[in-house]
Parts: structure tokens; sequence; C-alpha cells
């Protein structure tokens, strides 16, 4: 049941990537599986959760009329899967759902470089890698079960892919490297692991009731550089509003890194939300630019998401908080 004296707050879910292969492996914070998924809508399906929109829910909060125990689902990024996976679900529980869409990589069509490369590193067998045949390698085996060397061979590939400007000399690089740790790259690319959605997925989804909203163009939102903060918002916009033929007033800020240095821009460029990785629930007192979110995956246990969605979770952390509090007083004093 869920608690009463906690209904009037929202809960916003958070997810990311939707397992087609292994992925949940690789990444349980990132991934999650379908059947997981679906474990989960199964839950928000149940009275007396009311599952919104984010449009609705950020209405309500600023006019203090929430519906109570209210969810709403987002998800960051935009990997392939929201549309393979997730977005089917979506519509077959008649779910409303947001997806912060980040614009670089979607027009790339290749698999995000540093998922890829950290992919193939942690899912191959091989413990020695000899790169020595190609131009980019090392003469001296690397031995990936040594922490150290194995940060050091995956900075060197990073450090080589952004030497690499065509489509063809990375699709050559990734080759390389999947002959070298017995990975086929080809394979992870057909299937799109880890690869976001192309422009016409976007604009279907769109079509299809999917609310598209801002992640940043290049996943980089800087606190000090005002100038490439609102590019990154700008050209994140005009791409994504071309594609959904319609206004974007929300955003998420990458990777959950925001800073109270954000909130003049945001208003600026007329976001309405903002949305981070902060967990909590939310009230009509809160912050629309420090949206709280509980971040879901396959790492998270079954009672654990049970316990969020419920307000339980929320109860502890409100009882731990004044417990705290009390002990900072009592020192004080």
């Amino acid at each position: 049941m869920s608690n009463y004296l906690l209904r009037k707050k929202l809960l916003i879910l958070c997810y990311h990537g939707f397992e087609i292969n292994n992925e949940s492996q690789f990444r349980p914070q990132l991934f999650i599986k379908k059947d997981t998924f679906e474990r989960r809508l199964l839950l928000l399906n149940k009275k007396p959760l009311c599952i919104v929109s984010l449009d609705q829910a950020v209405q309500a909060l600023e006019n203090d009329n929430l519906p109570d125990n209210s969810v709403v689902i987002t998800i960051d990024d935009g990997f392939y899967s929201v549309f393979s996976i997730a977005f089917p679900l979506l519509r077959q529980y008649d779910f409303p759902a947001t997806l912060y869409l980040t614009t670089m990589d979607i027009q790339k069509g290749q698999p995000i470089p540093r998922l890829l490369v950290d992919y193939m590193v942690e899912t191959t067998t091989k413990n020695l890698v000899n790169t020595s045949q190609y131009t980019w390698g090392n003469k001296e085996l690397i031995d990936l079960t040594q922490p150290q060397d194995k940060k050091l061979f995956i900075d060197s590939c990073l450090f080589n892919i952004e030497r690499l400007e065509s489509h063809e000399g990375l699709e050559q690089f990734y080759n390389e490297l999947g002959n070298v740790l017995d990975i086929d790259y080809k394979d992870v690319r057909d299937k799109r692991l880890l690869s976001l959605l192309s422009e016409s997925e976007v604009s279907m989804l769109a079509s299809k009731g999917l609310d598209i909203q801002l992640h940043t163009h290049t996943h980089h939102f800087p606190q000090d550089d005002a100038e490439t903060a609102s590019w990154e918002i700008k050209k994140n916009q005009q791409i994504l509003e071309k594609l959904t033929n319609k206004k974007l007033v929300h955003f998420c800020y990458p990777s959950g890194q925001w800073s109270t240095l954000h909130w003049p821009l945001l208003k600026k460029e007329g976001i309405k939300s903002a949305a981070t990785c902060l967990s909590g629930l939310n009230d009509s007192n809160v912050n629309l630019l420090l949206l709280n979110r509980f971040l879901d995956g396959e790492s998270i246990p079954d009672i654990v998401f049970e316990a969020e969605l419920y307000r339980f979770s929320e109860l502890i952390r409100i009882i731990k908080n004044k417990l705290s509090r009390s002990s900072i007083a009592s020192v004080n004093i």
C-alpha cells in the first residue's frame, strides 16, 4: 500500500538502455533486461499509482494539484533499444514517457565510442592482447587482468579515436580492435547494442507519442563556460525541434552534473524543468530546475524498486535526515 503521508509527492523514474544482447552484464546500472523492465511496468500498472506525463507533472507541481501517488517515466540518452524494446512495452501499457535525447551521436550512425571500447575490453575472454600488427598498437603484450594496464589501454584507444575524423577510419579501427580482443565489432554495430537512435527513428517515436526532450548535443554541459553551455542547448533544440515539430522546454543534466550557475542560462533559454540524478521525491516546493529522480537498472533488486515506488524509501530518507540533524544539533549544544 502506498504511503499515505507522501501521496502528494512525485516520483520520477530514470532509465537508460534496454538489453539487446548482454549489455546488463557489462553495465547493470545503465542497462536493464526486457523481462525486468516489464516487471516494473506491471507494478506501475497497479492502483493506487498514477502514471502521468512529465509536462502534466511539472504543471501540477507549479499549481500544487499533483494527483495522488504520481509517477513519471523518463529515459536518458536515446539508445536504439528505446525504439526496439522499451517503447513497444510502454505503448502496450499505454504509459506516457519522456526521452531526454543527446544529438551528436544520432547523426553518426556508429556506437558511442567510450561505451564501445569499454564494452569490448570488459567482455573479451582474452587476458593478454597483442596490438603490434597495427599502426596504433603497442609492441609489448598488454595484460588486461591488471587494472592499471587495462585503463592505459582504454585511454590509448580513446586517444586514437579522437584523432580519426572519417567514418571509414573509425570503422577500420573498431574492426581492428575487435580482432585484437576477439570481439565481433560488426555484430555489435549491426545489432546496435551501444548505438543511439537514428533521426528517422526519433521522428517516428515522436509521431507515435513519445515525448522527446533536451539532453545537450555532445552530452557535455560546462558550468564555467556559458557560451559553450548555451550552444549545447541551442544545437540540441535545433535538431530535435526539427525532428519533433514542437517547442522543447524540458532538460536533463548530462550525467546528472548540475550547478546553480546553470540556472540563469536555463531560464534564459526558456527551460521549464531540469532533471538531476539526485534520489528523492518532488513536491510543490521543489526547484523545477532541480528535479529528483530514481535511477533504475538491472542492478536494482525488485524489493528496492518497490520500496521506492510505494514511498517507503523516501520515508527512510526523511527519518535519516532528521536523525542526522538531531545528531549535529546535540554536538553543537
